[in-house]
């Protein structure tokens, strides 16, 4: 049972990068805005409080895509593990546009670290990634903000080589 959690998480990322290899972003070769701090605790609070209200489609609708969204939601065990507090931001970064042998970018962002105790009582740390996707505005990657997911290094080919944290 465990190795089929660790697929799905290890699907979850390689599904993940090649979304950002096709550049969700908005048009290819527009440079991506940096995104502050703010802007990105913006995303966070609305996922918190999407989380909060029981709302699915709310949270969901933030993310990059709803079907890695509603994956990560399921495999986070649906409202069972919603942590009760808001997430502590242990660090941010900016995660910077990867170009990749084949001409194409992994698109960066803003990336917020929060950490905190699941409703289950087991902790968490997860790499939640925002970035611009032009006409749809702010995006997250990780919108499942519990799900203990991290972004892994890229390599040329697009492809992930780390592991998720938590």
């Amino acid at each position: 049972m465990r190795a089929k959690g660790t697929a799905n998480i290890v699907l979850m990322i390689t599904v993940a990068t090649l979304i950002l290899v096709l550049g969700c972003s908005g048009t290819s070769g527009e440079p991506v805005s940096e995104i502050t701090v703010e802007e990105a605790t913006q995303v966070l609070d609305d996922a918190v409080a999407y989380a909060e209200s029981v709302d699915i489609e709310g949270l969901c609708s933030i993310s990059s895509s709803e079907i890695m969204c509603r994956r990560a939601w399921a495999d986070a065990r649906e409202w069972a593990s919603v942590p009760a507090e808001m997430p502590a931001v242990m660090d941010t970064y900016i995660q910077p546009t990867i170009e990749l042998a084949d001409g194409s970018q992994a698109t960066g962002g803003r990336v917020l670290v929060p950490s905190s105790t699941r409703g289950d009582g087991s902790q968490y740390r997860t790499d939640f990634l925002v970035f611009n996707a032009g006409s749809h505005g702010l995006k997250a990657l990780n919108a499942i903000y519990w799900s203990g997911i991290g972004l892994g290094d890229i390599d040329g080919d697009g492809l992930a080589v780390t592991q998720p944290q938590t």
